[in-house]
C-alpha cells in the first residue's frame, strides 16, 4: 500500500458518481407530497395560504390541490434539495474535499428504481485508500453482500474485493459505480452519515409554488378573492 501511495503521488481525484444514501423522492421523506398536502388540508377549503402573513380567502370554496401542483416548480424544488444534500455530504465526509450537484436522475419507472442525486466527488485519495486497506475484511463483506447476483437481482460487477482492487490499479481508477459504493462504505460504516442527515436540508416545497399563477387561474375563473393580511398593522386589500 505505501509504495503504491509513493508511486502514484496520491492527491485528489475527481469521479462523476452519485451520491451514496440518498433514497430518492418517490415514496420517501424527500418528496413534496406531504408536506403540500399538509398545506392544503391547512386551507379549509376557500383559503389558501401565502406564506406566513398573508393567506388568500376566495368568495367560494375551491378545490386547488390540482391548482397547486400546477403551479409547483418540481425540477426547481428537486435541484435544490440536492444541492443541499451534497453540502452536507461535502460537510460530513471526511474523505472528500468538494462536491459538486450535476443533476437529478429519474427512472422512467418506479417498479424497482428511485431518483438519484447525479454529482462530482473530489476524493482524497490518501485518506480513501487507507481507509479501504485498514478496513480491508469491513469492505471486503460490503462488496459480496451488495453485489452478489440472487433472486430479482443481477450484479453486474463482481462481488470480489481483489477483482475491484486489480481493475481499478489498487482503487485508484474506479468506475462511476464502485466509487459511489465505497464512498457509501464509509458512511454505513459506524454509521458515520446516515440518510437522516439529510432531512436538515431546509428546502421547503411550499416555497415552489407560483403563488401569482394561481391568482391568474382565480382570475381566468373568475373566482373572487382577497388577500389576507395576518400581520395587524396591515389592512386587508380586496381584489375584484
Amino acid at each position: 500500500m505505501e509504495a503504491i501511495a509513493k508511486d502514484t503521488e496520491l492527491k485528489l481525484k475527481s469521479f462523476k458518481t452519485w451520491m451514496p444514501l440518498f433514497p430518492g423522492f418517490y415514496d420517501t421523506a424527500f418528496s413534496p407530497d406531504s408536506r403540500i398536502d399538509d398545506e392544503l388540508y391547512d386551507c379549509e377549503g376557500n383559503n389558501l395560504l401565502i406564506d406566513e402573513y398573508k393567506t388568500i380567502r376566495f368568495d367560494v370554496p375551491c378545490e386547488m390541490g390540482e391548482t397547486v401542483w400546477e403551479c409547483f416548480d418540481n425540477k426547481k424544488y428537486s435541484d435544490d434539495v440536492g444541492v443541499a444534500i451534497c453540502e452536507i455530504f461535502e460537510n460530513m465526509c471526511d474523505l472528500v474535499t468538494d462536491v459538486k450537484f450535476d443533476g437529478i436522475w429519474s427512472p422512467r419507472e418506479y417498479n424497482f428504481k428511485n431518483d438519484s442525486i447525479d454529482c462530482t466527488i473530489t476524493v482524497d485519495m490518501e485518506k480513501f485508500i487507507e481507509w479501504i486497506y485498514a478496513n480491508k475484511e469491513w469492505v471486503r463483506e460490503y462488496i459480496h453482500n451488495n453485489f452478489t447476483s440472487c433472486d430479482g437481482f443481477m450484479s453486474f460487477h463482481s462481488n470480489k474485493f481483489e477483482d475491484w482492487e486489480n481493475d481499478s490499479n489498487g482503487f485508484i481508477d474506479l468506475d462511476s459505480t464502485k466509487i459511489g459504493s465505497l464512498l457509501d462504505a464509509w458512511c454505513v460504516q459506524d454509521k458515520r452519515i446516515e440518510t437522516t442527515d439529510y432531512y436538515e436540508h431546509e428546502v421547503y416545497p411550499w416555497s415552489y409554488v407560483d403563488i401569482s399563477k394561481i391568482i391568474e387561474i382565480a382570475e381566468e375563473n373568475e373566482c373572487g378573492y382577497a388577500i389576507i393580511y395576518h400581520d395587524p398593522d396591515q389592512l386587508e386589500a380586496k381584489f375584484e
